[in-house]
This record gives structure tokens, C-alpha cells and sequence, in this order.
């Protein structure tokens, strides 16, 4: 296996680490669509990672405890936003 994968909010979101080969890759678009997840975010700040498939569960595991609820008024919320662009004909609205 190849380094330890971990989330750094202050140095642009994950790196990952192979020792043996002094390779270092960052997944800067990470980044650029994290903005979407901020509850997500602050559940991985400063976690640490052995591999990709460790921070895949921990992020299933995150998004399955929200639960029902959380995902219904996200679906909710969606209807007045449609409907706020619509009838300003797509236009950009401020929040």
C-alpha cells in the first residue's frame, strides 16, 4: 500500500503520500466541489486515512448517519429555488 491519505482544510483538501517512491499527489478539485458538503467537511477535518477505501466508508458512513430527514428537506428546499429561478427567467439571484 502506498502512504496515508488525510484531509488538511488549510492546505487544500487531500493529499496523498507514497513514501517509497517520494511521490506526492494533491486532489486540488477536491477542493472546488467540497463547498457543496460543509457538513461533510467538518466530519473529515483533520481525519486521517490509510487508503482511498478507508475515506470512502468514513464519508458512507458520515452520509448514512444523517439520516432520512436531512436528505427529505434537501429535496424540499429544492422546489423554491426552481421556482425562484423560474420566474426570473434563469437569471443569477442572490441569496
Amino acid at each position: 500500500m502506498c502512504g496515508v491519505l488525510h484531509y488538511r482544510p488549510s492546505s487544500k483538501p487531500i493529499e496523498a503520500y507514497c513514501h517509497s517512491y517520494s511521490l506526492v499527489i494533491s486532489v486540488r478539485s477536491f477542493g472546488t466541489h467540497l463547498h457543496l458538503f460543509p457538513i461533510l467537511k467538518s466530519a473529515l477535518s483533520r481525519s486521517h486515512f490509510q487508503s482511498n477505501e478507508d475515506m470512502r466508508q468514513a464519508v458512507k458512513n458520515f452520509l448514512r448517519s444523517l439520516g432520512n430527514n436531512f436528505y427529505q428537506d434537501g429535496f424540499l428546499k429544492l422546489i423554491p429555488r426552481c421556482d425562484k429561478c423560474i420566474d426570473v427567467g434563469g437569471e443569477y439571484v442572490e441569496k
